[in-house]
Order: structure tokens, then C-alpha cells, then sequence
């Protein structure tokens, strides 16, 4: 078992309606806490790094950071994730360990996500909060949050950049993902093949980097957006693999 997770925690058994310690959020949604941590504070729009389990309440478990092998970095806000286990995680601080109930309404419903979540499912997410990513502040609002430092060449100008993307609205959807155009994007620095701020975001990074990167309205789509995706004066956010650089 992970650090931060106890391990008996993803087989305590502890009925949904006696939980010690437990905040009771207006969502539904209830915390345990396992292990109080003292660090500090999350916010929306921070990175926390973190291990995680997720599962079928009193059920079996169907995703895990155990599966990665490492922690994962997780954005506060963006919809990579339920909004409820979003606002749950800024009810924490660094060094939390929690079991985190989340009831079917503010989960996946009626609908489920088929074959993975049947319809009408609560869930439960064991949780440890290893750290927070510290943001580079680039300037005019434009921040690096790397998560995982890689070993690899560093980028420069005129370099040739493999990324693998997720792209979103700050504090909303995903717009655009390399994995839906089926591969993986090469970015040449310095060419305008990309919005400016992820051109000068690249250039702080290196080969195996992840981080995510809050990009301003003005360094992304301005005045313009982009029809039909991103609205008017919008900032963005995008998560970010280095995979390659030549």
C-alpha cells in the first residue's frame, strides 16, 4: 500500500453512515478522514499530487494510481474529474489520508458508465495527498504547474516537441485531446503552429515532463475563441506529456 493510504483502508467496511471525523459537504458528498495531514490548504485551480483508489461503494475497485505504479497530478476545477470529488479535494490540506463517499447523483446517475459503473452507483475514493505542485509564474497570468519531472533533453528554441495534450476551459470542459486525433502532436518552438502561450510554457519543460499550463485569454484565443469550442476572452488550461524533444 501507498504512503499516504492506510492499508487496510480500502477494505475497513466502515458503513456510510457512521463515519468519525466526517465533513458532510451540501453536494451530498461525505469525508473521512483517515490520517489528518498538516500542510497546507488546497484551492481550486491548484495541482495536487496524489495516490488514489477508487471503487463501488462496499464494491469492487475500478481504477488506481497502484496501476501507474507512481502518484498523479490532479487539477482542481477542470473536468478531468467528478465535480463533487473536485470540490471534496479542497476540503483538504497536504497530508490528508480520506475515504471520500460520493452519491450516485453527483457521480454518474442513472446512466453509469457502462461496463465499468453501473447506473444508479455511490462511490468511494480512498485518498492520500502527497503534495501540492508549486506554479512557475511566467508573467501576465501564464503559470507552469509541473507535477512529474523528467531526465530528458531540455527543450529550446527550434525545437522539434512531441506532446501528448489535453486541453480545457479553466474551470470547465475538455475541448481539444491529442488521443482523439489519434496520435501524438509535434510542436516546432518558435513556429506558430500553437497558441503563444503554449509556445513559451514548452520552453520552460523537458523530455518526460508532465505539468499542467494556465494559459491567459490574451496568449490563447483572445477576443476571437474559437468557434464552436472556446468562447470569447477565455483562459485555458492544458495538461501536458513531453515525450519526445530533437
Amino acid at each position: 500500500a501507498h504512503a499516504n493510504i492506510p492499508q487496510d483502508s480500502a477494505s475497513t467496511g466502515i458503513p456510510a453512515d457512521s463515519l468519525d471525523n466526517e465533513i458532510r459537504m451540501e453536494n451530498g458528498v461525505r469525508i473521512q478522514h483517515l490520517r489528518k495531514g498538516n500542510g497546507a490548504g488546497i484551492s481550486e485551480g491548484e495541482v495536487v499530487v496524489m495516490h488514489y483508489e477508487k471503487r463501488i461503494l462496499d464494491g469492487k475497485a475500478f481504477d488506481s494510481s497502484k496501476k501507474l505504479g507512481k502518484p498523479v497530478g490532479v487539477m482542481t476545477g477542470l473536468s478531468s474529474i467528478l465535480d463533487a470529488f473536485s470540490s471534496a479535494l479542497t476540503e483538504l490540506r497536504v497530508g490528508d489520508s480520506v475515504r471520500i463517499v460520493i452519491p450516485s447523483s453527483e457521480a454518474y446517475g442513472e446512466k453509469g458508465y457502462p461496463p465499468i459503473i453501473p447506473a444508479n452507483a455511490d462511490l468511494e475514493y480512498y485518498v492520500g495527498i502527497e503534495r501540492k505542485a508549486k506554479p512557475q509564474d511566467l508573467g501576465d497570468g501564464l503559470k507552469i504547474h509541473r507535477f512529474e519531472e523528467g531526465n530528458g533533453i531540455e527543450v529550446e528554441d527550434g525545437s522539434l516537441v512531441t506532446i501528448q495534450y489535453f486541453a480545457f476551459l479553466e474551470g470547465g470542459s475538455m475541448y481539444d485531446a491529442s488521443p482523439k486525433r489519434g496520435s501524438a502532436y509535434t510542436v516546432k518552438v518558435g513556429d506558430d503552429n500553437v497558441i503563444p502561450g503554449l509556445q513559451l510554457a514548452l520552453e520552460e519543460l523537458r523530455q518526460g515532463d508532465w505539468a499542467y499550463i494556465r494559459i491567459p485569454s490574451i496568449m490563447a484565443y483572445g477576443a476571437r475563441g474559437l468557434p464552436d469550442l472556446v468562447p470569447a476572452n477565455t483562459n485555458v488550461v492544458y495538461l501536458v506529456e513531453v515525450v519526445k524533444v530533437e
